[in-house]
């Protein structure tokens, strides 16, 4: 816990230090070319440029040994400010993490075996020992492509069918029982029915497929079903064409039901596929590193690649969730 504490004050020096360099140099360029030689016009050789500068970077340096000097400066208040805005903003998840990460550490301590339950430490070595390598990538990026395309035509299709329900009562009634087998049906019977049928390539499409499909179905139809009646009956008498009440009636009553609905399947989808990769091991995955880990017991890699999963699952949530919140403005 002490090394991973001086590794975050470790990073916030750092980032101190390389911003202060930067507006440093920004400062000297700025007197030596904008204000000296561009405004002034003061045509400078390339020696009296290195002095101008640096001779900036003296005198800022001196303002700044000045307001340091009186601790009652109005400098240290507006500091205050802005470090006590970061600390209220970070301040809380840092804490939060080094809990978590402190209980992560304790059972790791507890059991005494990494070879059973691996460290916080143990898991970033693993990490980085295995983020130079091509396999890693091959096997993000195909886990990625497989789920990504199982959550896109999930969310197409159950958007079109949730469309086509609502419209057509028929729809509706027919999809019924279907989607009944699906929600009812355990994720397992799926895969092996899945293995079976087409092999281990398409497995985690199929299954992401499966997950994310009824989820999006019911949220369209629910979301459709609550229009608020007034306003479509508001856009018939008007005469508001067809295109134009979907956008403005339909999708600002649909879009709190999509959005609910992908925060569950976004996650739901990347623990069935890779569960999904793990029972079928396809070339180049997530699960099939995930399996070959559990095989030769490299605990520490199965964190790593536990960890990798939960990375990608969030920032695939956050880019879906903030092109949903784009089209729901």
């Amino acid at each position: 816990l002490a090394i991973v504490a001086g590794i975050i004050l470790a990073g916030i020096l750092a980032a101190t230090m390389s911003t202060a360099d930067s507006q440093l140099l920004a400062a000297s360029s700025s007197v030596s070319q904008d204000l000296l030689t561009d405004f002034f016009g003061i045509q400078l050789d390339q020696r009296k440029t290195n002095l101008a500068a640096r001779g900036t970077v003296v005198l800022i340096a001196l303002i700044a040994l000045v307001l340091a000097w009186n601790p009652d400066s109005s400098v240290f208040r507006v500091v205050s400010f802005a470090w006590a805005g970061f600390g209220a903003t970070f301040g809380p998840s840092m804490l939060i993490a080094l809990f978590w990460l402190g209980i992560w550490q304790a059972a790791s301590m507890l059991v005494g075996k990494p070879v059973l339950f691996a460290s916080p430490l143990d898991t970033l070595r693993a990490l980085a020992e295995l983020l130079p390598t091509p396999d890693y990538w091959q096997s993000v990026l195909g886990s990625l492509g497989r789920i990504g395309l199982g959550f896109t035509l999930a969310f197409s299709l159950g958007l079109l069918f949730g469309i086509l329900a609502f419209r057509l009562p028929l729809v509706e009634a027919l999809l019924s029982p279907l989607l009944t087998l699906m929600k009812s049906v355990p994720v397992a019977s799926f895969i092996i029915l899945i293995l079976v049928w087409f092999g281990s390539g398409p497995l985690a499409v199929i299954v992401a497929l499966l997950i994310v499909f009824p989820l999006i179905y019911f949220a369209t139809l629910s979301g459709l079903k609550s229009t608020d009646r007034e306003l479509l009956e508001m856009a018939r008498v008007f005469r508001v064409s067809g295109p134009r009440t979907a956008w403005r009636v339909y999708r600002p009553a649909l879009m709190p039901y999509l959005t609910g609905a992908c925060a569950s399947a976004l996650g739901m989808s990347w623990k069935a596929g890779v569960a999904a990769e793990v029972i079928g091991t396809p070339l180049h995955s997530i699960g099939e590193q995930m399996y070959l880990s559990k095989v030769y017991m490299a605990t520490g890699e199965l964190f790593a690649w536990t960890l990798t999963v939960i990375l990608l699952s969030t920032l695939f949530e956050k880019l879906v969730l903030g092109l949903l919140k784009e089209v729901g403005k």
